[in-house]
């Protein structure tokens, strides 16, 4: 009976991994002037303090251009504009909370507290340390270089996964799920995926 009760536990242990591993969660934390942010024509750029290489800014200011079209706004790259949206992107590394990486299964049976206990730790390669992806949104009016933005939006998921191009979509799509968020709230959003974290050739 033991034996049997291990390998039921096992096999739940594992059965509860796909679904684990296939949504990517972002944290949005909004703050905005007026949150119905009404929909016009928006230039994206890199934040102020950033220099990123051309081509990849190239790459996240299209992904985030398609989503903006999406939500009713009109990406421009040149002329005027109603709005700026200023991108910023980075990955940090950092510590792992150990705690995610262990799973405790207990059960009990019998008389006097007796019980049996399993512990399985999913962790193969023994790796204690994971990533902070952010993107950080902060759009202002366009014209005014002195004007204080009407929307500033941060995103942050953390993981495996140092690629940001390999979330940096589903982590689009948590923000734009609601563009129109109250100033100061903070929400998490699961987006299933099923990319790996690189391509392999």
């Amino acid at each position: 009976m033991m034996k049997t009760l291990k390998l039921m536990l096992w096999a739940l242990a594992f059965s509860l991994l796909p679904s684990c591993a296939s949504n990517i969660r972002t944290t949005v934390t909004s703050y905005s002037e007026d949150p119905a942010l009404p929909a016009g024509t928006v230039k994206i750029e890199p934040a102020a303090s950033d220099k990123p290489d051309p081509l990849e800014f190239e790459f996240f200011a299209s992904e985030l251009g398609r989503y903006f079209q999406q939500a009713g706004f009109e990406p421009v790259s040149s002329g005027a504009s109603n709005y700026v949206a200023r991108l910023h992107y980075e990955v940090q590394r950092q510590q792992a909370d150990d705690s995610r990486n262990r799973t405790q299964f207990v059960t009990g049976f019998g008389f006097y507290g007796r019980h049996l206990g399993s512990t399985m730790v999913f962790d193969p390669e023994n790796d204690t340390f994971e990533y902070l992806r952010l993107v950080e949104l902060q759009i202002s009016k366009a014209g005014d270089a002195n004007s204080k933005p009407v929307a500033m939006i941060r995103a942050d998921s953390t993981g495996k996964c140092e690629n940001l191009v390999s979330v940096y979509s589903e982590m689009l799509q948590a923000i734009f799920k609601n563009l129109h968020r109250k100033s100061g709230s903070v929400v998490t959003v699961a987006v299933p995926t099923s990319k790996p974290c690189s391509e392999k050739e």
